[in-house]
């Protein structure tokens, strides 16, 4: 998957990093559990590890598209479809959206 990098104002990625800090004590161990819980049908799509990875992206693709809408500009981040799993990379980088 190519890397889409979020276009958002200096606000808009002060509030990704804040509201996705909270969100992720809540998506990590939910995903886990949805991973270990799905059995054999995710558990072929790719390793955990992968799967939290890509419901991070997706969570904060949905931010991007919705409640930080305001803070955006277009292109808007693509979503990551679940047969991308296997193969995800994380577009995500700290380094490179908040430095």
């Amino acid at each position: 998957m190519e890397r889409v990098p979020f276009n958002l104002r200096p606000a808009g990625l002060v509030a990704l990093f804040i509201v996705r800090s909270f969100l992720l004590w809540v998506l990590v161990p939910v995903a886990g559990a949805v991973w270990v819980l799905g059995g054999p049908a995710l558990w072929r799509r790719g390793s955990m590890r992968r799967f939290v990875r890509w419901v991070d992206y997706n969570s904060s693709a949905a931010l991007c598209r919705t409640l930080l809408r305001p803070f955006a500009r277009a292109p808007y981040p693509e979503w990551a479809p679940p047969r991308s799993i296997r193969t995800f990379r994380t577009p995500i980088s700290f380094t490179l959206e908040f430095a």
